[in-house]
C-alpha cells in the first residue's frame, strides 16, 4: 500500500524477481531455440503447460505487456487444443485437461480475448457433471471423467 513504510522496498523486491525470472527464461529459452515459456529448463512444451500459464493467472508473475506471455499461451492452444479444450498427455494416458482448459480460459479473460474465453467455457460446461463437476481428466474417446472424484466450482454453481 502507497505511504507504507515498506511500499517502495517492497516494489523494489518485485522489481529485482520479475527481472531475475525473465532473464532466467529466456536463458532456457534461448538454449532450447523456443519463443515461449517452457514448463522446466530441460523440456520444450508439453501438456505440463499449466505451471507455465499460472504466469498469467493466478500468479500474474510476469507483467502482461510480456509478448512471451501471450505467445506461451498461444504455444498452449496450438499444441494440446483438441476440439475446444485442452489435452494432457501426461495423465491417464492422454486425457482432456479440465483445469488446464480453465486456466487458459481464465488467463485469455484477463487479456480480453472473448472469443477464446468462450470457446473454452463452453467446452467447460458441455462436460460437466451433472452437479457441475468435473474430472481432472477426461477420455478422449469416451468424454467421461478418468482419474480422481469429481471436483465442484462454486463459482459455476447457480444460487437463487
Amino acid at each position: 500500500m502507497r505511504g507504507h513504510e515498506d511500499y517502495e522496498w517492497v516494489e523494489k523486491l518485485h522489481r529485482e524477481f520479475v527481472d531475475a525470472l525473465i532473464n532466467s527464461i529466456n536463458v532456457v529459452r534461448a538454449r532450447l531455440g523456443v519463443d515461449y515459456v517452457v514448463p522446466a529448463p530441460e523440456r520444450v512444451a508439453d501438456s505440463a503447460m499449466t505451471r507455465v500459464i499460472a504466469v498469467v493467472w493466478p500468479t500474474m508473475a510476469l507483467p502482461l505487456d510480456n509478448p512471451l506471455v501471450r505467445r506461451t499461451l498461444e504455444v498452449t492452444e496450438e499444441l494440446y487444443g483438441l476440439n475446444g479444450g485442452l489435452v494432457n498427455t501426461h495423465q491417464w494416458g492422454g486425457t482432456y485437461g479440465s483445469y488446464l482448459t480453465m486456466n487458459l480460459a481464465h488467463s485469455w479473460a484477463i487479456f480480453g480475448d472473448r472469443e477464446r474465453v468462450g470457446k473454452y467455457l463452453t467446452w467447460i460446461v458441455n462436460h460437466a457433471s451433472p452437479t457441475y463437476g468435473w474430472a481432472e481428466g477426461i477420455s478422449i474417446i469416451t468424454e467421461r471423467g478418468v482419474g480422481r472424484a469429481m471436483h465442484h466450482m462454486a463459482g459455476l454453481r447457480r444460487t437463487s
